[in-house]
């Protein structure tokens, strides 16, 4: 997985089996997304956001906001990322 960080966002690339592009795809377009993307966005927010107890979710967003201000000063540590 290649990752690169810019001032405004991570770019994920990866690879994923044709016939769940395809079925991501149709899920996509029959649910109301502009585009598989954004789909898979929605999904992530949804497993990380949703199914996280609210403790881990303090952790989670004090993680956050240290890579964000991390990225100002554009030093990126591993640890510094919130995943």
């Amino acid at each position: 997985m290649m990752v690169s960080i810019d001032t405004m966002n991570t770019q994920v690339n990866l690879r994923l089996p044709e016939k769940l592009i395809v079925a991501a795809k149709l899920y996509s377009e029959e649910n109301g997304y502009t585009t598989i993307q954004d789909f898979i966005k929605q999904a992530i927010r949804d497993k990380v956001f949703d199914e996280i107890s609210p403790r881990k979710l303090v952790a989670l967003k004090k993680r956050v906001k240290e890579a964000e201000k991390n990225m100002e000063k554009r030093t990126y540590a591993r640890e510094d990322l919130p995943w």
